[in-house]
Protein backbone atom coordinates (compact mmCIF):
# COMPACT_ATOMS: atom_id res chain seq x y z
CA UNK A 1 0.00 0.00 0.00
CA UNK A 2 1.20 3.68 -0.99
CA UNK A 3 0.86 5.87 2.45
CA UNK A 4 1.67 9.83 3.08
CA UNK A 5 4.63 9.38 4.41
CA UNK A 6 5.90 7.74 1.33
CA UNK A 7 5.76 10.64 -0.52
CA UNK A 8 9.24 12.82 -1.28
CA UNK A 9 9.62 16.23 -0.15
CA UNK A 10 7.05 18.06 2.12
CA UNK A 11 4.41 20.58 1.94
CA UNK A 12 6.02 23.68 -0.10
CA UNK A 13 4.42 27.16 1.00
CA UNK A 14 4.97 29.74 -0.88
CA UNK A 15 4.78 33.68 0.07
CA UNK A 16 2.96 36.33 -1.77
CA UNK A 17 3.83 35.77 -5.75
CA UNK A 18 6.66 37.98 -7.39
CA UNK A 19 6.00 37.48 -10.75
CA UNK A 20 7.75 35.52 -13.45
CA UNK A 21 10.34 37.43 -13.13
CA UNK A 22 11.18 37.28 -9.25
CA UNK A 23 10.90 33.78 -9.33
CA UNK A 24 13.60 33.16 -11.70
CA UNK A 25 16.08 35.29 -9.55
CA UNK A 26 15.12 33.18 -6.40
CA UNK A 27 15.78 30.29 -7.85
CA UNK A 28 18.92 30.97 -9.32
CA UNK A 29 20.10 31.98 -6.68
CA UNK A 30 20.03 28.93 -4.59
CA UNK A 31 21.16 27.45 -7.61
CA UNK A 32 24.15 29.28 -7.28
CA UNK A 33 24.40 28.72 -3.72
CA UNK A 34 24.44 24.49 -3.77
CA UNK A 35 27.14 24.66 -6.65
CA UNK A 36 29.23 26.91 -4.30
CA UNK A 37 28.97 24.31 -1.76
CA UNK A 38 29.35 21.32 -3.61
CA UNK A 39 32.33 23.00 -4.70
CA UNK A 40 33.60 23.48 -1.90
CA UNK A 41 33.24 19.69 -0.92
CA UNK A 42 30.10 19.82 0.75
CA UNK A 43 26.32 18.14 0.64
CA UNK A 44 23.52 19.55 1.05
CA UNK A 45 20.53 17.13 2.18
CA UNK A 46 16.75 18.18 1.94
CA UNK A 47 15.03 16.42 4.57
CA UNK A 48 10.99 15.92 3.31
CA UNK A 49 8.25 17.09 5.88
CA UNK A 50 6.41 14.20 6.75
CA UNK A 51 2.52 13.61 7.21
CA UNK A 52 1.43 11.40 10.27
CA UNK A 53 1.07 7.81 8.73
CA UNK A 54 -2.36 6.69 7.85
CA UNK A 55 -4.06 3.58 8.60
CA UNK A 56 -4.53 1.16 5.64
CA UNK A 57 -7.91 0.88 4.79
CA UNK A 58 -9.97 -2.46 3.67
CA UNK A 59 -11.50 -2.26 0.12
CA UNK A 60 -14.93 -1.62 -0.25
CA UNK A 61 -17.10 -3.30 -2.54
CA UNK A 62 -19.84 -1.63 -3.78
CA UNK A 63 -22.08 -3.98 -5.06
CA UNK A 64 -22.64 -7.26 -6.91
CA UNK A 65 -23.91 -7.55 -10.04
CA UNK A 66 -25.85 -10.96 -11.45
CA UNK A 67 -26.91 -11.02 -15.40
CA UNK A 68 -29.40 -12.02 -15.54
CA UNK A 69 -31.14 -11.56 -12.44
CA UNK A 70 -33.53 -14.30 -12.65
CA UNK A 71 -33.20 -17.32 -14.36
CA UNK A 72 -33.92 -21.42 -13.49
CA UNK A 73 -31.69 -24.37 -12.91
CA UNK A 74 -30.45 -24.23 -16.69
CA UNK A 75 -29.10 -20.52 -16.42
CA UNK A 76 -25.22 -20.06 -16.45
CA UNK A 77 -25.33 -16.74 -13.99
CA UNK A 78 -22.72 -14.33 -14.64
CA UNK A 79 -22.08 -12.44 -11.34
CA UNK A 80 -19.28 -9.15 -11.22
CA UNK A 81 -17.87 -7.60 -7.81
CA UNK A 82 -17.76 -3.70 -8.06
CA UNK A 83 -14.98 -2.60 -6.03
CA UNK A 84 -13.41 0.11 -5.49
CA UNK A 85 -9.98 0.64 -2.43
CA UNK A 86 -8.45 4.06 -1.13
CA UNK A 87 -4.94 2.53 -1.68
CA UNK A 88 -4.69 -0.29 -4.63
CA UNK A 89 -6.05 0.32 -7.89
CA UNK A 90 -8.77 -1.87 -8.68
CA UNK A 91 -6.42 -4.34 -10.51
CA UNK A 92 -4.93 -5.68 -7.63
CA UNK A 93 -7.80 -6.32 -5.76
CA UNK A 94 -8.88 -10.29 -5.19
CA UNK A 95 -12.06 -11.44 -5.02
CA UNK A 96 -13.45 -15.33 -4.11
CA UNK A 97 -17.24 -16.44 -4.02
CA UNK A 98 -19.27 -18.50 -1.86
CA UNK A 99 -22.44 -19.37 -3.96
CA UNK A 100 -24.87 -21.07 -2.33
CA UNK A 101 -25.58 -19.66 1.06
CA UNK A 102 -21.98 -20.80 1.90
CA UNK A 103 -19.92 -19.56 4.30
CA UNK A 104 -16.49 -21.46 2.59
CA UNK A 105 -15.71 -20.28 -0.87
CA UNK A 106 -16.50 -22.19 -3.69
CA UNK A 107 -13.57 -20.30 -5.49
CA UNK A 108 -9.59 -19.95 -5.15
CA UNK A 109 -8.80 -16.00 -4.90
CA UNK A 110 -8.56 -14.27 -8.18
CA UNK A 111 -8.11 -10.90 -9.82
CA UNK A 112 -11.02 -11.72 -12.43
CA UNK A 113 -13.77 -9.88 -10.49
CA UNK A 114 -16.85 -11.66 -12.28
CA UNK A 115 -17.19 -15.32 -11.70
CA UNK A 116 -20.08 -18.01 -13.41
CA UNK A 117 -22.56 -20.68 -11.77
CA UNK A 118 -25.11 -22.83 -12.54
CA UNK A 119 -27.41 -23.44 -9.32
CA UNK A 120 -28.98 -27.34 -9.13
CA UNK A 121 -31.69 -26.48 -7.67
CA UNK A 122 -35.02 -24.37 -7.49
CA UNK A 123 -34.96 -22.50 -4.44
CA UNK A 124 -33.37 -19.15 -2.80
CA UNK A 125 -29.50 -18.17 -2.75
CA UNK A 126 -27.30 -16.11 -0.77
CA UNK A 127 -24.09 -15.38 -3.01
CA UNK A 128 -21.04 -13.63 -1.47
CA UNK A 129 -17.90 -12.38 -2.39
CA UNK A 130 -14.95 -11.52 -0.16
CA UNK A 131 -12.26 -8.85 -2.02
CA UNK A 132 -8.92 -8.37 -0.22
CA UNK A 133 -6.28 -5.56 -0.95
CA UNK A 134 -2.86 -6.26 -0.90
CA UNK A 135 -2.52 -5.64 2.61
CA UNK A 136 -4.68 -8.82 3.51
CA UNK A 137 -7.21 -6.87 4.29
CA UNK A 138 -11.10 -8.34 3.29
CA UNK A 139 -14.93 -7.17 3.10
CA UNK A 140 -17.76 -9.05 2.22
CA UNK A 141 -20.57 -8.44 0.08
CA UNK A 142 -24.59 -10.62 -0.27
CA UNK A 143 -26.82 -10.79 -3.22
CA UNK A 144 -29.81 -12.96 -3.21
CA UNK A 145 -30.89 -14.83 -6.21
CA UNK A 146 -34.65 -16.69 -6.59
CA UNK A 147 -34.01 -20.05 -8.81
CA UNK A 148 -37.01 -20.64 -10.85
CA UNK A 149 -38.40 -23.64 -11.98
CA UNK A 150 -37.34 -24.20 -15.56
CA UNK A 151 -39.51 -24.19 -18.70
CA UNK A 152 -40.31 -27.30 -20.94
CA UNK A 153 -37.27 -27.08 -23.23
CA UNK A 154 -38.03 -29.11 -27.03
CA UNK A 155 -36.14 -29.04 -29.84
CA UNK A 156 -36.61 -30.51 -33.15
CA UNK A 157 -34.57 -31.85 -35.88
CA UNK A 158 -36.44 -31.96 -39.26
CA UNK A 159 -35.30 -32.46 -42.93
CA UNK A 160 -36.15 -28.39 -43.81
CA UNK A 161 -33.79 -28.71 -46.73
CA UNK A 162 -32.59 -31.95 -48.40
CA UNK A 163 -34.19 -34.91 -49.73
CA UNK A 164 -36.84 -35.10 -47.53
CA UNK A 165 -37.65 -31.24 -47.25
CA UNK A 166 -41.52 -32.03 -48.79
CA UNK A 167 -42.29 -33.23 -45.18
CA UNK A 168 -40.08 -31.40 -42.99
CA UNK A 169 -41.73 -27.76 -42.32
CA UNK A 170 -44.83 -29.15 -42.21
CA UNK A 171 -43.72 -30.67 -39.48
CA UNK A 172 -42.21 -28.38 -37.39
CA UNK A 173 -45.13 -26.49 -38.93
CA UNK A 174 -47.04 -29.15 -36.56
CA UNK A 175 -44.67 -28.36 -33.58
CA UNK A 176 -45.08 -24.62 -33.30
CA UNK A 177 -49.08 -24.91 -33.38
CA UNK A 178 -48.98 -27.22 -30.81
CA UNK A 179 -46.54 -25.35 -28.30
CA UNK A 180 -48.10 -22.16 -29.06
CA UNK A 181 -51.81 -23.50 -28.32
CA UNK A 182 -50.09 -24.99 -25.10
CA UNK A 183 -48.64 -22.12 -23.85
CA UNK A 184 -51.86 -19.68 -24.87
CA UNK A 185 -53.74 -22.23 -22.56
CA UNK A 186 -51.58 -22.10 -19.44
CA UNK A 187 -48.14 -23.89 -20.66
CA UNK A 188 -46.96 -26.84 -18.90
CA UNK A 189 -46.36 -26.84 -15.23
CA UNK A 190 -47.37 -22.64 -15.34
CA UNK A 191 -44.41 -21.80 -17.46
CA UNK A 192 -44.66 -21.30 -21.39
CA UNK A 193 -42.93 -23.97 -23.46
CA UNK A 194 -39.74 -23.30 -25.24
CA UNK A 195 -39.02 -24.90 -28.76
CA UNK A 196 -35.72 -24.75 -30.58
CA UNK A 197 -35.98 -25.65 -34.02
CA UNK A 198 -32.32 -27.31 -35.71
CA UNK A 199 -32.29 -28.67 -39.87
CA UNK A 200 -30.64 -31.67 -40.53
CA UNK A 201 -30.20 -31.13 -44.57
CA UNK A 202 -31.48 -34.71 -44.62
CA UNK A 203 -28.01 -35.91 -43.39
CA UNK A 204 -27.33 -38.22 -40.20
CA UNK A 205 -24.21 -36.13 -39.65
CA UNK A 206 -25.93 -33.03 -39.37
CA UNK A 207 -28.53 -34.55 -37.14
CA UNK A 208 -25.95 -36.05 -34.86
CA UNK A 209 -24.26 -32.66 -34.71
CA UNK A 210 -27.75 -31.04 -34.11
CA UNK A 211 -28.79 -33.70 -31.52
CA UNK A 212 -25.25 -32.71 -29.39
CA UNK A 213 -26.17 -28.69 -29.74
CA UNK A 214 -29.95 -28.87 -28.31
CA UNK A 215 -28.25 -31.15 -25.78
CA UNK A 216 -25.28 -28.83 -24.41
CA UNK A 217 -26.33 -25.57 -25.41
CA UNK A 218 -30.23 -25.32 -25.34
CA UNK A 219 -30.43 -28.30 -22.50
CA UNK A 220 -33.77 -29.92 -24.19
CA UNK A 221 -36.11 -31.61 -22.49
CA UNK A 222 -36.82 -34.11 -25.61
CA UNK A 223 -36.29 -33.89 -29.04
CA UNK A 224 -39.22 -34.30 -31.53
CA UNK A 225 -37.19 -35.90 -35.08
CA UNK A 226 -36.38 -36.78 -37.17
CA UNK A 227 -37.97 -36.52 -40.73
CA UNK A 228 -36.18 -39.83 -41.97
CA UNK A 229 -34.89 -42.84 -40.50
CA UNK A 230 -31.25 -42.41 -40.88
CA UNK A 231 -31.44 -39.16 -39.28
CA UNK A 232 -33.31 -40.72 -35.96
CA UNK A 233 -30.59 -43.40 -36.33
CA UNK A 234 -27.71 -40.44 -35.52
CA UNK A 235 -29.67 -38.41 -32.93
CA UNK A 236 -30.81 -41.87 -30.83
CA UNK A 237 -27.63 -42.21 -29.40
CA UNK A 238 -26.67 -38.77 -28.59
CA UNK A 239 -30.67 -38.79 -26.35
CA UNK A 240 -30.10 -42.40 -24.80
CA UNK A 241 -26.38 -40.85 -23.19
CA UNK A 242 -27.72 -37.28 -22.05
CA UNK A 243 -31.49 -38.96 -20.89
CA UNK A 244 -33.45 -36.89 -23.68
CA UNK A 245 -36.59 -38.54 -25.14
CA UNK A 246 -36.94 -38.86 -28.94
CA UNK A 247 -40.20 -38.67 -30.48
CA UNK A 248 -40.14 -38.73 -34.25
CA UNK A 249 -43.08 -38.05 -36.31
CA UNK A 250 -42.16 -39.64 -39.60
CA UNK A 251 -39.37 -42.17 -39.12
CA UNK A 252 -40.99 -45.78 -39.91
CA UNK A 253 -37.77 -47.84 -39.75
CA UNK A 254 -38.74 -51.20 -37.92
CA UNK A 255 -35.50 -50.94 -35.88
CA UNK A 256 -36.98 -48.92 -33.29
CA UNK A 257 -39.14 -51.84 -32.28
CA UNK A 258 -36.09 -53.04 -29.95
CA UNK A 259 -35.67 -51.79 -26.53
CA UNK A 260 -31.96 -53.42 -26.75
CA UNK A 261 -31.47 -50.87 -29.70
CA UNK A 262 -33.47 -47.94 -27.98
CA UNK A 263 -33.39 -48.34 -24.33
CA UNK A 264 -37.07 -47.14 -24.23
CA UNK A 265 -35.83 -43.16 -25.20
CA UNK A 266 -37.24 -43.57 -28.63
CA UNK A 267 -41.03 -43.30 -29.91
CA UNK A 268 -42.80 -42.34 -32.80
CA UNK A 269 -46.47 -41.04 -33.89
CA UNK A 270 -46.26 -42.96 -37.18
CA UNK A 271 -46.83 -46.55 -37.66
CA UNK A 272 -43.74 -49.27 -38.09
CA UNK A 273 -42.68 -50.11 -41.04
CA UNK A 274 -43.69 -54.09 -40.00
CA UNK A 275 -46.99 -53.31 -39.34
CA UNK A 276 -47.87 -52.94 -43.18
CA UNK A 277 -46.50 -56.63 -43.62
CA UNK A 278 -48.99 -58.12 -41.02
CA UNK A 279 -51.71 -56.33 -42.81
CA UNK A 280 -50.32 -57.69 -46.41
CA UNK A 281 -49.86 -61.22 -44.36
CA UNK A 282 -53.15 -60.77 -43.16
CA UNK A 283 -55.43 -60.27 -46.17
CA UNK A 284 -53.51 -62.64 -48.49
CA UNK A 285 -54.24 -65.49 -45.73
CA UNK A 286 -57.85 -64.50 -44.84
CA UNK A 287 -58.83 -62.42 -47.66
CA UNK A 288 -57.01 -63.71 -50.48
CA UNK A 289 -57.20 -67.65 -49.54
CA UNK A 290 -53.47 -67.60 -50.36
CA UNK A 291 -51.75 -70.60 -48.60
CA UNK A 292 -48.65 -70.21 -50.09
CA UNK A 293 -46.47 -67.31 -50.38
CA UNK A 294 -42.90 -66.24 -51.06
CA UNK A 295 -41.41 -62.73 -50.15
CA UNK A 296 -38.58 -60.52 -51.28
CA UNK A 297 -37.29 -57.84 -49.94
CA UNK A 298 -34.19 -54.88 -51.00
CA UNK A 299 -30.81 -55.45 -48.98
CA UNK A 300 -31.62 -52.40 -46.41
CA UNK A 301 -33.13 -51.83 -43.28
CA UNK A 302 -36.10 -51.24 -44.95
CA UNK A 303 -36.73 -53.93 -46.93
CA UNK A 304 -34.77 -57.02 -44.77
CA UNK A 305 -37.24 -55.98 -41.98
CA UNK A 306 -40.50 -55.71 -43.91
CA UNK A 307 -40.13 -59.06 -45.73
CA UNK A 308 -39.26 -60.53 -42.61
CA UNK A 309 -42.24 -59.18 -40.82
CA UNK A 310 -44.02 -60.65 -43.36
CA UNK A 311 -43.27 -64.45 -43.22
CA UNK A 312 -43.27 -64.09 -39.70
CA UNK A 313 -46.98 -62.94 -40.25
CA UNK A 314 -48.09 -64.85 -42.39
CA UNK A 315 -46.89 -68.21 -40.98
CA UNK A 316 -48.66 -67.13 -37.78
CA UNK A 317 -51.96 -66.80 -39.56
CA UNK A 318 -51.35 -70.44 -40.61
CA UNK A 319 -49.86 -70.01 -44.27
CA UNK A 320 -47.00 -71.80 -45.59
CA UNK A 321 -43.58 -69.48 -46.77
CA UNK A 322 -41.89 -71.50 -49.69
CA UNK A 323 -38.67 -72.48 -49.85
CA UNK A 324 -35.96 -69.51 -51.20
CA UNK A 325 -37.75 -66.88 -48.97
CA UNK A 326 -37.59 -64.40 -48.21
CA UNK A 327 -35.02 -63.50 -50.73
CA UNK A 328 -33.26 -60.90 -50.08
CA UNK A 329 -31.77 -58.38 -53.22
CA UNK A 330 -29.39 -55.84 -54.57
CA UNK A 331 -31.16 -52.49 -53.69
CA UNK A 332 -29.08 -51.16 -56.68
CA UNK A 333 -29.68 -54.50 -59.13
CA UNK A 334 -30.20 -54.31 -62.76
CA UNK A 335 -31.24 -57.75 -63.65
CA UNK A 336 -33.42 -59.84 -60.90
CA UNK A 337 -33.90 -62.67 -63.58
CA UNK A 338 -32.15 -65.08 -61.13
CA UNK A 339 -33.87 -63.74 -58.13
CA UNK A 340 -37.34 -64.75 -59.77
CA UNK A 341 -35.92 -68.15 -60.35
CA UNK A 342 -35.15 -68.72 -57.09
CA UNK A 343 -38.34 -67.80 -55.44
CA UNK A 344 -41.07 -69.19 -58.20
CA UNK A 345 -39.19 -72.38 -59.63
CA UNK A 346 -39.92 -74.17 -56.25
CA UNK A 347 -42.18 -77.06 -55.30
CA UNK A 348 -45.02 -75.97 -54.14
CA UNK A 349 -44.63 -73.01 -56.19
CA UNK A 350 -45.89 -69.38 -54.41
CA UNK A 351 -49.36 -68.16 -55.00
CA UNK A 352 -48.27 -65.07 -54.13
CA UNK A 353 -44.82 -62.80 -53.46
CA UNK A 354 -45.05 -59.95 -51.31
CA UNK A 355 -42.30 -57.44 -52.23
CA UNK A 356 -40.39 -54.31 -49.79
CA UNK A 357 -38.99 -52.24 -52.47
CA UNK A 358 -38.57 -48.77 -54.13
CA UNK A 359 -40.05 -47.76 -57.37
CA UNK A 360 -36.59 -48.05 -59.44
CA UNK A 361 -35.52 -52.19 -58.03
CA UNK A 362 -39.39 -52.65 -58.03
CA UNK A 363 -39.54 -51.88 -61.85
CA UNK A 364 -36.93 -53.78 -62.64
CA UNK A 365 -37.91 -56.65 -60.70
CA UNK A 366 -41.71 -56.25 -62.27
CA UNK A 367 -39.74 -56.08 -66.10
CA UNK A 368 -37.90 -58.92 -65.46
CA UNK A 369 -40.78 -61.31 -64.61
CA UNK A 370 -42.56 -59.52 -66.98
CA UNK A 371 -40.00 -60.27 -69.81
CA UNK A 372 -39.69 -63.80 -68.58
CA UNK A 373 -43.50 -65.30 -68.73
CA UNK A 374 -42.82 -66.58 -72.28
CA UNK A 375 -40.10 -68.85 -71.31
CA UNK A 376 -41.72 -69.50 -67.97
CA UNK A 377 -45.25 -69.77 -68.17
CA UNK A 378 -46.02 -70.68 -64.37
CA UNK A 379 -44.93 -67.36 -63.49
CA UNK A 380 -48.41 -66.02 -64.86
CA UNK A 381 -50.06 -68.13 -61.97
CA UNK A 382 -48.31 -65.61 -59.05
CA UNK A 383 -50.07 -62.45 -57.56
CA UNK A 384 -48.03 -59.35 -56.89
CA UNK A 385 -48.49 -57.58 -53.66
CA UNK A 386 -46.12 -54.71 -52.87
CA UNK A 387 -44.88 -52.39 -49.67
CA UNK A 388 -46.00 -48.64 -49.19
CA UNK A 389 -42.25 -48.23 -50.68
CA UNK A 390 -43.54 -48.55 -54.55
CA UNK A 391 -47.56 -46.47 -53.97
CA UNK A 392 -46.40 -43.84 -56.12
CA UNK A 393 -48.66 -43.74 -59.46
CA UNK A 394 -45.67 -42.94 -61.32
CA UNK A 395 -44.35 -46.55 -60.57
CA UNK A 396 -47.37 -47.97 -61.74
CA UNK A 397 -47.09 -45.71 -65.00
CA UNK A 398 -43.97 -46.46 -65.93
CA UNK A 399 -44.74 -50.32 -65.75
CA UNK A 400 -47.96 -49.29 -67.89
CA UNK A 401 -45.71 -47.45 -70.46
CA UNK A 402 -43.17 -50.51 -71.37
CA UNK A 403 -46.18 -52.96 -72.19
CA UNK A 404 -46.90 -54.37 -67.98
CA UNK A 405 -49.83 -55.41 -67.50
CA UNK A 406 -50.68 -53.96 -63.48
CA UNK A 407 -54.16 -54.96 -63.51
CA UNK A 408 -53.35 -57.45 -60.62
CA UNK A 409 -51.26 -55.80 -59.18
CA UNK A 410 -51.83 -54.60 -55.34
CA UNK A 411 -49.94 -53.23 -51.91
CA UNK A 412 -50.38 -52.28 -48.56
CA UNK A 413 -50.03 -48.55 -47.47
CA UNK A 414 -50.40 -46.67 -44.02
CA UNK A 415 -54.20 -45.14 -44.73
CA UNK A 416 -53.07 -41.72 -44.52
CA UNK A 417 -51.28 -42.07 -47.72
CA UNK A 418 -54.65 -42.97 -49.37
CA UNK A 419 -56.48 -40.06 -47.39
CA UNK A 420 -58.17 -42.46 -44.42
CA UNK A 421 -57.85 -39.91 -41.57
CA UNK A 422 -59.45 -39.98 -37.91
CA UNK A 423 -62.44 -37.38 -37.80
CA UNK A 424 -60.15 -35.49 -35.39
CA UNK A 425 -58.22 -34.56 -38.19
CA UNK A 426 -60.35 -32.22 -40.25
CA UNK A 427 -61.20 -29.55 -37.37
CA UNK A 428 -57.29 -29.59 -36.47
CA UNK A 429 -56.19 -29.11 -40.16
CA UNK A 430 -58.77 -26.26 -40.61
CA UNK A 431 -57.03 -24.82 -37.90
CA UNK A 432 -54.10 -25.15 -39.28
CA UNK A 433 -54.96 -24.00 -43.03
CA UNK A 434 -56.02 -20.56 -41.37
CA UNK A 435 -52.70 -20.64 -39.49
CA UNK A 436 -50.36 -21.53 -41.83
CA UNK A 437 -52.46 -20.97 -45.51
CA UNK A 438 -51.91 -24.42 -46.96
CA UNK A 439 -53.15 -28.02 -45.95
CA UNK A 440 -50.90 -29.79 -44.22
CA UNK A 441 -48.28 -31.81 -45.46
CA UNK A 442 -48.07 -35.52 -44.63
CA UNK A 443 -46.64 -35.66 -41.67
CA UNK A 444 -47.56 -32.16 -40.06
CA UNK A 445 -50.43 -34.06 -37.85
CA UNK A 446 -47.98 -36.51 -36.26
CA UNK A 447 -45.58 -34.09 -35.43
CA UNK A 448 -48.42 -31.79 -33.98
CA UNK A 449 -49.13 -35.08 -31.87
CA UNK A 450 -45.58 -35.51 -31.14
CA UNK A 451 -45.32 -32.43 -29.23
CA UNK A 452 -48.63 -32.94 -27.32
CA UNK A 453 -47.42 -36.39 -26.03
CA UNK A 454 -44.40 -34.60 -24.90
CA UNK A 455 -46.19 -31.82 -22.92
CA UNK A 456 -48.62 -34.25 -21.34
CA UNK A 457 -45.89 -36.31 -20.27
CA UNK A 458 -44.28 -33.17 -18.90
CA UNK A 459 -47.59 -32.10 -16.88
CA UNK A 460 -48.20 -35.54 -15.91
CA UNK A 461 -45.15 -36.06 -14.16
CA UNK A 462 -43.54 -34.34 -11.50
CA UNK A 463 -40.74 -32.95 -13.40
CA UNK A 464 -39.83 -31.97 -16.68
CA UNK A 465 -37.06 -34.08 -17.35
CA UNK A 466 -36.01 -36.56 -20.11
CA UNK A 467 -36.91 -39.20 -17.65
CA UNK A 468 -40.32 -38.41 -16.59
CA UNK A 469 -41.11 -37.93 -20.33
CA UNK A 470 -40.07 -41.47 -21.13
CA UNK A 471 -42.10 -42.88 -18.05
CA UNK A 472 -45.14 -40.77 -18.74
CA UNK A 473 -45.50 -40.72 -22.37
CA UNK A 474 -47.55 -43.84 -22.59
CA UNK A 475 -49.93 -43.13 -19.96
CA UNK A 476 -51.40 -40.20 -20.91
CA UNK A 477 -52.50 -41.63 -24.46
CA UNK A 478 -53.91 -44.23 -22.50
CA UNK A 479 -57.09 -45.90 -23.82
CA UNK A 480 -58.49 -45.59 -19.85
CA UNK A 481 -57.89 -42.03 -19.37
CA UNK A 482 -60.17 -39.39 -20.39
CA UNK A 483 -60.21 -38.24 -24.11
CA UNK A 484 -59.10 -35.28 -25.10
CA UNK A 485 -58.53 -34.38 -28.55
CA UNK A 486 -56.18 -31.53 -30.27
CA UNK A 487 -56.19 -28.26 -28.93
CA UNK A 488 -57.72 -29.15 -25.48
CA UNK A 489 -55.23 -28.33 -23.20
CA UNK A 490 -57.15 -26.45 -20.78
CA UNK A 491 -59.29 -29.52 -20.16
CA UNK A 492 -56.08 -31.24 -20.44
CA UNK A 493 -54.63 -29.46 -17.24
CA UNK A 494 -57.80 -29.73 -15.49
CA UNK A 495 -57.93 -33.15 -15.90
CA UNK A 496 -54.74 -33.79 -14.54
CA UNK A 497 -55.14 -31.51 -11.76
CA UNK A 498 -57.95 -33.09 -10.27
CA UNK A 499 -55.81 -36.51 -10.43
CA UNK A 500 -57.50 -37.98 -14.02
CA UNK A 501 -56.23 -40.04 -16.31
CA UNK A 502 -56.06 -38.35 -19.90
CA UNK A 503 -56.30 -40.52 -23.38
CA UNK A 504 -54.83 -38.07 -26.06
CA UNK A 505 -56.45 -38.74 -29.17
CA UNK A 506 -54.15 -37.08 -32.23
CA UNK A 507 -55.07 -35.70 -35.26
CA UNK A 508 -53.10 -38.23 -36.85
CA UNK A 509 -54.06 -41.16 -34.96
CA UNK A 510 -54.77 -42.33 -31.23
CA UNK A 511 -51.18 -42.30 -30.82
CA UNK A 512 -51.49 -45.48 -28.07
CA UNK A 513 -48.14 -45.99 -27.35
CA UNK A 514 -46.92 -49.47 -26.48
CA UNK A 515 -44.02 -50.70 -24.21
CA UNK A 516 -41.51 -50.22 -27.30
CA UNK A 517 -42.36 -47.02 -28.25
CA UNK A 518 -44.96 -47.67 -31.32
CA UNK A 519 -48.11 -46.74 -32.51
CA UNK A 520 -51.02 -48.58 -34.39
CA UNK A 521 -52.61 -47.09 -37.66
CA UNK A 522 -55.00 -47.78 -39.92
CA UNK A 523 -54.01 -49.72 -43.31
CA UNK A 524 -55.24 -49.90 -46.99
CA UNK A 525 -54.98 -52.35 -49.49
CA UNK A 526 -54.39 -50.47 -52.98
CA UNK A 527 -55.10 -52.09 -56.19
CA UNK A 528 -54.75 -50.57 -59.77
CA UNK A 529 -58.56 -49.59 -61.45
CA UNK A 530 -59.54 -50.02 -65.13
CA UNK A 531 -57.75 -46.68 -65.92
CA UNK A 532 -54.57 -48.52 -64.44
CA UNK A 533 -54.82 -45.78 -61.89
CA UNK A 534 -54.13 -46.65 -57.73
CA UNK A 535 -57.24 -46.92 -55.23
CA UNK A 536 -58.10 -47.99 -52.06
CA UNK A 537 -59.50 -51.45 -52.44
CA UNK A 538 -59.92 -52.26 -48.71
CA UNK A 539 -59.21 -50.19 -45.67
CA UNK A 540 -58.44 -51.85 -41.82
CA UNK A 541 -58.55 -48.95 -39.21
CA UNK A 542 -56.68 -49.11 -36.37
CA UNK A 543 -59.09 -51.38 -33.87
CA UNK A 544 -58.78 -53.70 -36.53
CA UNK A 545 -55.31 -53.79 -37.28
CA UNK A 546 -54.24 -54.51 -33.41
CA UNK A 547 -56.49 -57.34 -33.71
CA UNK A 548 -54.61 -58.59 -36.16
CA UNK A 549 -51.85 -58.24 -33.98
CA UNK A 550 -50.93 -60.95 -30.82
CA UNK A 551 -52.77 -60.10 -27.48
CA UNK A 552 -51.39 -57.23 -25.66
CA UNK A 553 -49.25 -55.65 -28.05
CA UNK A 554 -50.92 -52.37 -28.20
CA UNK A 555 -52.78 -51.04 -25.56
CA UNK A 556 -56.81 -51.79 -25.75
CA UNK A 557 -58.79 -48.47 -27.44
CA UNK A 558 -61.88 -47.78 -28.43
CA UNK A 559 -62.84 -47.95 -31.95
CA UNK A 560 -61.77 -44.76 -33.58
CA UNK A 561 -63.74 -43.15 -36.52
CA UNK A 562 -62.10 -42.46 -39.30
CA UNK A 563 -63.22 -40.19 -42.36
CA UNK A 564 -62.03 -40.23 -46.35
CA UNK A 565 -60.31 -36.94 -47.23
CA UNK A 566 -58.39 -36.33 -50.56
CA UNK A 567 -55.56 -38.73 -51.03
CA UNK A 568 -52.49 -36.95 -49.26
CA UNK A 569 -49.46 -36.22 -51.98
CA UNK A 570 -46.70 -38.06 -51.04
CA UNK A 571 -43.07 -38.63 -52.63
CA UNK A 572 -41.82 -42.20 -53.66
CA UNK A 573 -40.30 -43.20 -50.49
CA UNK A 574 -41.58 -41.81 -46.64
CA UNK A 575 -37.88 -42.16 -45.46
Amino acid sequence: MRHESDRVGGDVTEGPSQGPRSRVAILGGAAAIAVALILAGSWLTFLPQSSPPQANSAPHILRILARPTTGDTNTQFVFTAQVVDVEDPVRAIQVRWAWENGSVPDTSWSTNKSGTHVFPSVGNYTVRCEASDTGGLTTNALLDIRVTPRPLRVGTILSLTGALQAFGPGEQNGVDMAVQEINAAGGVHGRLVQVFHMDDSTDPSYAASDAATLVSQDHVDAIIGATGSGMCAAILPVAKLNGVFELSPSCTRAAFTDLSYTGGWFGRTAPSDELQAVVGAYYAYQNESIRYSAAMGINNVYGVRTAAAYVANFTRFGGTITAGSPRIVNEFGTDYTADLHAILDVTPSPQAVYVAAYPPNGEVLVQNWWAGLGANPGWANVTWMFSEGVYDQSFIDSLVASGVNVSSFHGTAPGAYAGFLPSGYGPWAARYQARYGGIPPLFAANAYDAAYLVALAAEAAADISGTSIRAYVQAVASPLGTALGPGQWAQALSELAAGHDVNYEGASGSVNLNALGDVPGGYIIWAVNRSNGLYAQAYFNETTVVSMLPSGFFPTAPPTSYVLLSAVSRGENDE
